[in-house]
């Protein structure tokens, strides 16, 4: 880099900024050539006077303006200037990348040459007396073609050495060869009768062994009979479960009719309980509209009596014939109205008593049906105790027997089976208790009918004996006052 000069002109003071335009690459070094361009610090407090300066003497704008515009133009020649510069650097920056691959190309030359160890300044060090690697290669094969010779001189030396103490070797070397012979023999010996011993008990471990086998055979050929054996028994097992499975779903059928038939007869006896119910009601309305009747019939004939006490005349035989004439008048429009009213009421009973018959007879049949039902549930109960027998005791041959290879299949099955009936015990079970409870419900509900019935047959019993006593009654006292008029 030059240095900068300042120089002052005339009034307003202009910077000149000299550079040097020889620029010599090879006395650059690399931090002078990646260091930017910089003002000088000696340079800055001296712009920043001249500028204070300039702009306290302007005193008018005009000569201001115009310095302004001589230094604009001053920069502008500076600028191009700083262009130059700045382009010769950029030239002298390419040229020292190149000359430090270059230089980093040369050593790798001298590495490659002289050794990675060695570094330039030993180079420097000792300047004339270095070698390369290939004298120093040539030193070395120098060096062994000489040590090759040496050898050559010394194997002959010991060759005509050697072919005198061979002699003595030889002699030394059948001596330790025949002890060495005799102690191998020795020791074969001692390993002969060893083995011998070692053949003997295998011998007898062979025979054991052949023994063992023939008694394995004959046990496996036993077990392969009772395979044979055990599955014939399996397929008859499996052919008995099936057909104790098939009698099991047609007890299951069976219980399913007996169920859907219960369950029908119940449906019939609610129907004509209801039937019954309503029979039972218009009869209480019609011995109800009786009542009615006879009691208005009591209060007329209260009134009647009324009528005739309070109808008294002076005459006593006069009104003695009035009474007997209004009596035979009245008596046999009321006696006629009775006899049709115990018609109608001994009509009403002999209906009564036809529905209670029939209603017993209902009762007969359901108490019928329902000791019929018990039976059978009965029998079917002791059914599925000896079919829960038959299978725990299939069940238990089944565990009983052995565990062999060939045998998965029937153990398989067998869990197939044991598991399908687990699975149809326990539905029998909850059928049977299901059954036990419907049978239970039907008894009870047939007690209830059966309550119900005979308190209605009491109740009816004890109308038709009132009504009786009340026409017993009325009758006797008409009986009584038509004697009593008769006689008058």
């Amino acid at each position: 880099m030059s240095k900068n000069k300042v120089k002052k002109k005339g009034k307003p003071e202009r910077l000149e900024l000299s550079y040097e335009d020889d620029f010599s690459c090879e006395n650059l070094r690399e931090e002078e050539v990646s260091a930017p361009l910089v003002f000088s610090e000696e340079l800055t407090p001296e712009i920043h006077r001249v500028i204070s300066q300039d702009l306290a003497g302007t005193e008018d704008k005009s000569e201001f303006r115009a310095d302004v515009y001589s230094r604009d133009e001053e920069v502008k020649i500076l600028q191009d200037k700083l262009n130059q510069v700045n382009s010769k650097y950029h030239k002298c920056q390419n040229t020292c990348l190149s000359l430090r691959h270059e230089l980093n190309k040369t050593q790798k030359l001298l590495r490659s040459e002289v050794g990675d160890n060695v570094t330039i300044s030993s180079l420097l060090n000792h300047p004339g007396g270095w070698k390369g690697r290939a004298e120093q290669i040539q030193q070395l094969q120098q060096k062994l073609s000489e040590l090759h010779q040496r050898l050559g001189e010394k194997s002959e030396k010991s060759a005509r050495n050697s072919a005198i103490s061979l002699e003595r070797r030889n002699s030394y070397r059948t001596k330790s060869i025949e002890r060495d012979r005799k102690t191998q023999m020795e020791n074969l010996s001692r390993e002969l009768r060893q083995m011998e011993i070692a053949l003997e008990s295998n011998k007898k471990k062979l025979e054991a062994a052949r023994a063992r086998i023939k008694v394995l055979e004959n046990e496996t050929s036993d077990s392969k009979r009772n395979i044979i054996i055990l599955n014939d028994r399996k397929i008859h097992d499996d052919q008995l479960i099936e057909a104790l499975n098939g009698q099991l779903r047609a007890v299951e059928d069976r219980f399913r009719e007996r169920d859907s038939d219960s369950k029908c007869k119940i449906d019939k006896i609610s129907h004509e309980c209801s039937i019954m119910k309503n029979e039972v009601q218009s009869s209480r309305l019609q011995i109800e509209q009786l009542r009615k009747k006879i009691s208005e019939r009591e209060t007329e004939i209260h009134a009647l009596r009324l009528d005739r006490v309070s109808q008294v005349n002076p005459n006593p035989r006069e009104s003695n014939v009035f009474g007997c004439s209004s009596e035979a008048a009245i008596n046999p429009q009321d006696s006629n109205e009775y006899v049709v009213l115990g018609l109608a009421a001994e009509a009403e009973r002999e209906r009564l008593v036809e529905v209670v018959a029939v209603l017993n007879r209902r009762l007969d049949k359901e108490r019928a049906d329902a000791d019929h039902l018990s039976e059978l549930l009965r029998r079917e109960k002791t059914k599925i105790i000896k079919l829960e027998h038959k299978l725990q005791k299939i069940e238990a041959e089944m565990v009983a027997r052995p565990r062999v290879n060939s045998g998965y299949r029937s153990r398989s099955s067998k869990s197939l089976t044991s598991s399908k009936s687990e699975w149809s015990d326990d539905q029998f079970r909850n059928k049977l208790e299901l059954l036990e409870e419907e049978n239970l419900a039907v008894k009870a509900r047939l007690a209830t009918l059966q309550q119900e019935k005979t308190e209605d047959l009491s109740r009816y019993k004890q109308l038709l004996e009132n009504t009786r006593r009340i026409f017993h009654d009325s009758l006797r006292g008409k009986i009584s006052t038509a004697h009593s008029t008769l006689t008058i």
